[in-house]
This record gives structure tokens, sequence and C-alpha cells, in this order.
């Protein structure tokens, strides 16, 4: 006969429940069903309400029974217990129910009407209010319950294209909730857009993303601004993602930051790092934006490039990082030598006899660019000509002592640049000129 939460003895509990802890994954799916005939779920729910000696041996046991597909169908026969730990004071036991949730749905992901039971309740906007929670432990493991409900076709209709209290609510927190509400559940909605082209259709025609749009333009609000690219610096990390990126508008609004001499230095160029990822995403061989686009972008990388003061570090290894970041692509490192001056400049600071960050940076985007991160490093005959030609005009502007004398003097510098030259020379078409030994010969001293 099940144990009431009034005759619950928290001994015989603990013991019974020991066999759940024997090994590192979740138990089987018989141990949790003769143990849920013993203690039904609400009990142990409402055993939660009696203080710290009961929460602190209740959520462990809990964790493990939600991660079973018994654990789920229980947490589906008892969602008005999962309304009450939503509504908790104690964090752990928010956190707990929002992982129990989570969990459901993942169970029910190919079983329409356990979703639509989930649904149907309040349970969606009570877990989409965890955003607001003061616990960021809470608000991660609600934002993880609603990106698990997205992943599915009917999780996206509930949220973003249907007409449902949830839909209403996600609205409502992105247009009037607090900043790092928004954040929360921008980051968590980045996720979807970078491998779903779904739930970016989904996304496009809800227009939640209008705020961001907004918070892009705000001029005003430069720490709103540098949220925003942060966003779709994230988003633009993978083909699908950068392709929204493109395709929602952003795209000209980035150009426009970038050109903008009146724009903070900080904004521009982390909107060039943007532009950068839409040049080269990670994941594709080839760029998915127009070159008179990408031109545009590396155009502007150059001129602020140039502007740019010696004391104004962090801005230089920003454009560096951006300049690196494009020639991680062939089609970008070619770009790259058709609108030279900026890359003649990081080249420069790579070549240059003086240390510092700002060098260590270069040197590890011009790597990228001579291919240290690709399968097949080499450019074609004429980008290694213009790459070779590029370096040999730093290095002769600098100084008349050859290259060697400058590659020896790198690899006596700090493990990183002594790490970053190697990734540089051993890429690139001058280990055929016998300046660096081939990688894996082992002749170089770390």
């Amino acid at each position: 006969m099940p144990m009431d939460v009034d005759t619950l003895d928290i001994s015989a509990l603990q013991a019974d429940a020991s066999m759940f802890f024997t090994t590192s994954g979740p138990p089987s799916e018989a141990v949790v069903n003769e143990f849920l005939k013993r203690y039904e779920l609400p009990a142990l729910f409402r055993g939660l309400e009696f203080g710290d000696e009961f929460t602190n041996i209740l959520i462990p046991i809990l964790e493990k029974i939600f991660h079973t597909h018994a654990g789920a169908i229980a947490l589906l026969q008892s969602l008005p217990y999962a309304v009450a730990g939503l509504g908790a004071s104690s964090a752990s036991v928010r956190r707990m129910t929002c992982l129990g949730i989570s969990k459901l749905i993942e169970h029910s992901a190919d079983d329409e009407s356990m979703l639509q039971t989930v649904t149907s309740s309040n349970l969606i906007v009570l877990v989409l209010n965890t955003a607001s929670d003061s616990d960021d432990r809470v608000a991660s493991a609600g934002m993880e319950v609603i990106q698990n409900l997205a992943k599915t076709s009917f999780g996206i209709n509930v949220l973003f294209t249907g007409k449902s209290p949830a839909a209403d609510r996600l609205k409502e927190l992105i247009m009037h909730g607090s900043s790092l509400v928004r954040i929360r559940i921008f980051a968590m909605i980045a996720c979807l857009l970078k491998n779903s082209s779904q739930a970016v259709s989904a996304i496009k025609e809800s227009g939640v993303f209008k705020i961001l749009e907004l918070e892009l333009c705000n001029k005003h609000d430069i720490l709103a601004q540098m949220n925003a690219l942060e966003l779709l610096h994230e988003i633009a990390s993978t083909p699908i993602g950068a392709n929204f990126v493109i395709d929602g508008g952003f795209l000209q609004q980035l150009i426009s930051i970038m050109s903008s001499t009146e724009t903070d230095g900080i904004v521009r160029s982390r909107s060039m790092m943007v532009g950068a990822r839409l040049i080269s995403p990670e994941d594709s061989s080839s760029s998915i934006i127009s070159k008179h686009d990408a031109m545009s972008i590396i155009g502007n990388l150059n001129s602020f490039l140039e502007t740019l003061e010696s004391s104004q570090r962090g801005e230089k290894e920003a454009v560096f990082d951006a300049l690196g970041r494009i020639g991680m692509s062939k089609n970008g490192a070619e770009l790259l030598f058709e609108a030279s001056s900026g890359t003649a400049l990081l080249i420069e600071a790579a070549v240059g006899k003086k240390g510092g960050s700002d060098q260590l940076v270069a040197i590890h985007a011009l790597a990228s660019i001579a291919g240290s991160e690709r399968a097949d490093p080499l450019l074609s005959n004429e980008g290694e000509a213009l790459l070779r030609d590029l370096i040999f005009t730093a290095r002769e502007k600098l100084s008349r002592r050859p290259l060697s004398e400058l590659i020896q003097w790198l690899l006596q510098q700090p493990y990183e640049t002594r790490r970053a030259t190697y990734n540089f020379f051993g890429s690139s078409s001058l280990v055929c000129a016998g300046y660096l030994p081939k990688q894996g010969d082992n002749q170089l001293p770390y």
C-alpha cells in the first residue's frame, strides 16, 4: 500500500532509495516502478514542505526518478504538484521541478498527446516565469525546459506560431521584462536558431526578435547594443544561424554600425566580429553572404583598423580576431587579399619585433588566414603568392634583417607566442621555402 506523507519515515526512505545511488546513471525502470508503488510521487512532493531534513534527501531521489520513463509518467499524472514545486520558496525545489518537467518533455517528444497534457495546463507559463527567477540555476533549468519543448514541432507551435497562453507570456516577457530576462530568453532562442530550420521559420513569423533589432540600433544604450551583438555572434556560429541573421534584416544594421564613426569603438569592433562569422561561419567551407556584402564588411574592418591609435589595444585585437575569423575559410582568406590594407597592418603587427598581446593575437589571426585550422590549408597559387608578398613587404618595411632572424626571435618568446608562430609558418607555403620544418618533424623547440 502506498505510504502517505504523514507516515513518511525518512530513514526507511533513505534505505529504500539507496539502490538509486549504487550506479552513476539513472536507476532501472523496474526499480523506479517498485519504489513508486511504495512512495507515490504526490507524497514525495508534499514531503518537500517539511523542511531541509526532508528536502536534502528527497531532491536527489526525485532527480534520479525523473531521469527515467517511469518517473516521467508519474510526473505527468501529478502535474498539480509540479505547479506547486515551481512556486516553492526553495530555489533547489524549483530547480529540481524544472529538471523533472524537462525530462518529462524529453520522454514525450514523440507522443503529442503527452505534450498536449503538459501544455494544456498553466505549467509552461509558470516555467517561462523562471526567466525572472533570482537564482541563475533555476532560470537556466527553466530555459532548458522551454528549449526542449521547442525542439518538437508541437512545442514550436505552442511557443511561437500558435495562439496560446505560453506564446503570449513569452512575448510579454521579451517586450516588458528586464534586460536580464530578455538576455536569458534570447540566449535560449539563439540555441534553437543555430540548429533548426523549422525554429528559424517559426521565430521569424512570431516577431519576437523585433525588440533585439531595436536594442541593436539603440545608440544611447551601449550595454543593450553589446547584449544584442553577443546574441547575434552566438547565432551566427552555424550556417543555419548565419542565414537567419542575414535574412532577418540584421546584416544592413551591422554594416551601418561598422561604418559609423560615431559608434562606440567596442560596439563597432564587436559588430565586425559578427560580420566576420557571416563571411566564414563555423562548420561551413563556403560563405553564405554575397561578395558585395562581404567586401563591405572587410572594407569597414580595414578602415576602422587604419584609424586606431596604438593605445586602443582592445579594439585593435578585436579587429585582428575578426580578420582571422574571416580567413579561416579559403573563400574568406582570398577575399582579404582583394582588399588587403587591413591584412597588411595585421601582418606588420605579427612580424614586428615588439612582443605584447596584440602581436600574439595578430600571429594567431595570421595563422588562421594561412590555413592552420583548415583541412586543406593551402590557398590558390595567387593567394599564396599574395600572402608571401605581404609578409616580405611588411618585414622589409620594419627591418632589413632576414625573416629567419625574426622567426628565431619569436621562438624565444613565451609559449603562446611560440605556438602561434609554429601554427602560422607550419601551415603556410613558406615552409616549402625552408623557413621552418614541416609539422611532425619535431625540430621545433617548445
